[in-house]
This record gives structure tokens, C-alpha cells and sequence, in this order.
């Protein structure tokens, strides 16, 4: 892996720190910070404010339908646990019940 250079890693800092240029990885690819503007990968710039209130619409839609979380959404989506028991089936024949 080659190493950047003292001049590389200066303009990266100087860009993320005092501009706030960060490029975003992961599940975020794509995305950007550009001073105080999300973008998107469609170029699109959200403010502090529009994703505070897109944050707060899903928190009341959830409300609405009834979910008092995301994860209590995502849950019942999923539908009910499922719980799996093992039974020795030698144990089970012998108390005189069939397996079938």
C-alpha cells in the first residue's frame, strides 16, 4: 500500500477540516459532505434542516401507523419469532407418542 504524501495528507485535512469536504464509504458511497450540505450521489444538497425534518416526517408516519420506533416497524414487518424446540425422538417414542 503506498503511503500518501506529507503534501496529500495536508490538502485532505485542510479539505475536511476548514472546507468540510469529506467523501463518505461504506453503505454511504457516493455521498458527500460539502460544508454544511449533505449531497447526495445525485448531486442533490440537503441542509441540516430538510434532513432533520425528513427524520422528524418518518418518525410521525411511524407514529401514525402505530410503531413507536423504527425498530419496533422493522419487527412486525418481519412478522412473530419463530422458536425452534429439540426433542430427543428416541425420548419421544418411548413415552408411547409417534413422531408422525
Amino acid at each position: 500500500m503506498k503511503l500518501p504524501t506529507a503534501e496529500a495528507a495536508i490538502r485532505f485535512m485542510f479539505d475536511a477540516l476548514v472546507r468540510a469536504n469529506i467523501d463518505l464509504a461504506g453503505p454511504w458511497q457516493g455521498w458527500r459532505l460539502r460544508g454544511r450540505h449533505l449531497v447526495t450521489p445525485g448531486g442533490e444538497r440537503l441542509t441540516p434542516e430538510r434532513v432533520a425534518g425528513l427524520a422528524w416526517r418518518d418518525a410521525m408516519e411511524l407514529r401514525r401507523a402505530g410503531y413507536a420506533s423504527r425498530r419496533a416497524a422493522e419487527r412486525a414487518a418481519h412478522g412473530p419469532t419463530i422458536r425452534v424446540v429439540v426433542v430427543d425422538l428416541h425420548e419421544y417414542r418411548e413415552r408411547g407418542v409417534s413422531a408422525a
